[in-house]
């Protein structure tokens, strides 16, 4: 959500420098929202399991490396490697920028509906899972 000015501005450059135009609709901010949810899992599971904040400090940083750039999202899916293309599907961040992709090109499609039931689904496996290591973490 902190970087929703700089797409914003970024949008707004693309478009006066680039001629880029982009198909806006209110589905977005559920799809941003969704995004930001489905990775919570992850974040509460590094959280959970390291012993200290250095420890989570070194463990998000190297896991936003390898989903940030290992994954589809800051380069094409043909542009990784054949290991890489069947790993992307374990991320949340491949169906989030699939979706984003698609809504700002085409709008509301059924891969956008797709990549939505499959966030949402990140989601529930999220609160589940967030649930049970918050007994265990009281129970220690």
């Amino acid at each position: 959500m902190t970087d929703l000015p700089s797409v914003i501005i970024m949008a707004f450059i693309g478009l006066l420098v680039y001629g880029i135009q982009l198909h806006y609709e209110w589905g977005l901010v559920p799809i941003f929202l969704l995004a930001v949810l489905s990775m919570v899992g992850i974040g509460a599971g590094i959280g959970f399991w390291s012993p200290d904040h250095q420890m989570t400090n070194m463990l998000v940083q190297g896991s936003m490396m390898f989903v940030g750039f290992l994954s589809p999202v800051m380069m094409e899916e043909s542009q990784l490697s054949p290991i890489l293309r069947y790993i992307r599907y374990i991320f949340p961040t491949t169906y989030s920028a699939s979706a984003l992709r698609e809504m700002l090109t085409n709008g509301w499609t059924p891969a956008v509906t797709v990549d939505v039931l499959v966030l949402i689904g990140f989601i529930i496996v999220s609160f589940v899972f967030i649930s049970r290591m918050i007994s265990w973490r009281a129970a220690d």
